[in-house]
């Protein structure tokens, strides 16, 4: 998607079609979400045979399995918003969304992983993840006018 959507991005924002641009984004935003919700939904409910099938010892790793896999969904809801905030000349506002979520993912690594292993970083990606894009939600909303979920 990504492939595609970029280049339309940016000529939709530098025609200043800003209603055309929302419309785009929303409906993209909407086609992954629909693609990405049953994959999910089949990861956490057949979690267990899908890694039984690895071996028994990754079993131990469902949950692990769930946090990201809901991590990756709120991802894909939210929507492609590092590349709208790359394509609308918004490109140092990413770069210092991103630094920022470097900084917290390694401090939440290293308070979470002691106490609770495996599950710990995936907390950890799940919370920069959340931050990290509703913070781009947030930014484009103010700064384009429109939000990019459904």
């Amino acid at each position: 998607m990504n492939v595609v959507l970029a280049p339309t991005i940016s000529k939709l924002y530098k025609s200043q079609n800003q209603a055309e641009l929302q419309v785009m984004i929303k409906k993209i935003t909407r086609l992954v979400t629909l693609i990405t919700t049953p994959i999910v939904l089949f990861l956490v409910f057949f979690g267990r045979p899908i890694l039984e099938f690895f071996g028994e010892n990754f079993v131990e790793g469902r949950s692990t399995l769930n946090i990201i896999a809901i991590g990756f969904l709120i991802n894909v809801m939210t929507g492609n918003v590092d590349q709208i905030l790359n394509m609308t000349d918004n490109q140092k506002v990413l770069r210092n969304i991103t630094i920022f979520g470097f900084i917290l993912n390694v401090l939440l690594n290293l308070a979470l992983i002691p106490r609770f292993g495996i599950n710990g970083a995936a907390v950890a990606s799940l919370i920069t993840n959340v931050v990290f894009n509703l913070t781009c939600v947030v930014y484009i909303k103010k700064r384009l006018g429109f939000y990019t979920f459904i």
